[in-house]
């Protein structure tokens, strides 16, 4: 009987270890995730205002494309390095006394794990090669898709942001292990702090050339989900909108925007869809990826399906057989309305003492969320400190992802669905746009997102708000209370309508 409640008591001691290794985690991308709103409006500002210049032509036109690009540019290199800001601010949050050598060692294993096991011809091309070969590339490393004659292929490999917060907590280890190591007086300067980066560099060859052995399987995984997915535009779009978000935290959720986005062949009616194009030879290219397809449809598209050429309403028509906009339109009602939803929730919760300085940061990350689409500021602030409310976040945008694909609304983005994107796409998506949503001559998709949006606000709000007060979790601005008794769910609904917050 001691036995059993020895097991029981160590099992539970390692899941509250778990948990609040996950907490700090969230804790320690508060600041890496606070520079993202900035980023965001610049990045996305900048972007329409470079789209509204041009590189060679006037003087003006120039000033304004280079006024655009000096906004976007920086914007952008912090959205293409995540990984790395996070290995950065992880690396000194775990630290134990928090110091910027901490944060040193976590670029120095991140940029090695990536260099041994990531980039293409490294450690992953010497051992997966020649490994499930299809015209002539693995299928464990790329994305390989062959129409007309043509083989187009797309590198995948990527650890993401579980490979910069994974090399963050292993450079904090490093760290705090072997700071104050002591070496022989002739190595006196390798001593202490010193140390750490030559075993950091160690290290990265180590857990790079597992990361290359491993990683692979996972997205093999995910791209053969993938193509299962196209048959049922509704469950394919729930299905995605749903492992899109459950996977942000391992960055796998590129994997599936690689395949839909950009490499997923076009069909209608069964059929390859070409696409009008200069550089090819026979005039005509196969399209391929949901967002290509979506940009491409503007009032001048010319396509080609089984050698017949259709342009005006037939290529427009052909486009809504083909489902374009499927695995973006759903994101829409989810980043303007559901997710801003979840940041209020938090916002409620929080602690009075908090309460101005955690409105301020989800404020602006919910203006971000709502305007541009990007959704990392909220995201990361929850998903580590409260999974459970991550999952349920997750289940509920695939639901509403779906509903919204079924109304026939076809939305598609440059960037993110944000609201800028949606009014930047609404000429597109007029054309495409079927059913439900085709009134108005096809305009009827923008009131059925909008609708979709407000109706979601209260039932992310709710979902939020009852978790919160059910699991606990210490969301941003809050502190969770040590002997917590934790409440039925009928008395966290009465909570969740009464007055006030926590």
């Amino acid at each position: 009987m001691d036995t059993t409640k020895n097991i029981l008591k160590e099992k539970k001691r390692e899941k509250g270890k778990f948990l609040s290794v996950l907490q700090n985690i969230g804790k320690s991308l508060v600041f890496p995730i606070a520079v993202l709103p900035a980023a965001a409006i610049l990045l996305r500002v900048g972007v329409a205002i470079s789209d509204a210049g041009v590189v060679d032509g006037s003087a003006g036109a120039q000033f304004v494309y280079w006024l655009g690009w000096i906004m976007y540019t920086p914007a952008n290199v912090i959205f293409g390095n995540l990984p790395l800001i996070f290995a950065i601010g992880v690396a000194f949050g775990f630290a134990k006394d928090h110091r910027g050598e901490a944060a040193l060692v976590g670029a120095i294993l991140y940029l090695g794990i990536v260099a041994v096991g990531q980039v293409e011809g490294s450690f992953a091309s010497l051992i997966y090669g020649k490994v499930m070969m299809k015209d002539g590339y693995s299928e464990l490393l790329y994305l390989v898709v062959e129409a007309g004659g043509e083989i187009h292929n797309t590198w995948l490999l990527n650890f993401g942001a579980f490979g910069g917060i994974g090399s963050g907590l292993l450079a904090a280890m490093l760290y705090n292990k072997y700071s104050e190591v002591r070496l022989p007086d002739a190595l006196g300067f390798f001593s202490g702090r010193r140390f750490v980066p030559m075993i950091a560099v160690v290290s990265a060859a180590v857990v790079g050339m597992a990361g290359a052995i491993i990683w692979p399987w996972f997205q093999y995984v995910l791209v053969m989900i993938s193509k299962g997915l196209v048959a049922a535009p509704e469950a394919a779009a729930g299905a995605y909108a749903f492992a899109n978000r459950l996977l942000i935290p391992f960055g796998l959720h590129q994997v599936l925007n690689v395949y839909f986005w950009f490499q997923m062949p076009i069909t209608s009616g069964g059929e390859q869809v070409f696409i009008q194009s200069a550089e090819a030879a026979t005039g005509f290219a196969p399209l391929f990826g949901d967002l290509n397809a979506f940009l491409a449809s503007t009032d001048d598209l010319v396509i080609q399906i089984d050698g017949i050429t259709l342009t005006g309403q037939s290529a427009f028509d052909a486009m809504q057989v083909a489902n374009v906009g499927i695995f973006q339109t759903g994101f829409f009602p989810i980043m303007m309305f559901g997710l801003p939803a979840v940041g209020l929730a938090i916002v409620r919760n929080s602690d009075k003492k908090e309460l101005k300085q955690t409105m301020t940061f989800v404020m602006s990350a919910v203006a971000v969320s709502f305007l541009t689409g990007i959704t990392e500021p909220l995201e990361f602030a929850f998903m580590f400190v409260a999974p459970v409310l991550y999952a349920a976040y997750a289940v509920l945008s695939g639901a509403v992802a779906a509903l919204t694909v079924l109304t026939g609304s076809s939305f598609g983005f440059g960037f993110s669905a944000g609201a800028i994107d949606l009014f930047l796409s609404l000429q597109i998506s007029s054309n495409l746009s079927q059913g439900a949503s085709a009134a108005m001559n096809g305009y009827m998709g923008l009131v059925w997102i909008l609708l979709i949006g407000i109706m979601v606000v209260p039932v992310y709000y709710l979902m939020a708000d009852v978790i919160i007060r059910m699991t606990n979790p210490e969301t941003t601005g809050r502190t969770a209370v040590k002997d917590f008794v934790r409440p039925t769910f009928k008395a966290a609904v009465k909570g969740t309508f009464g007055s006030g917050g926590k």
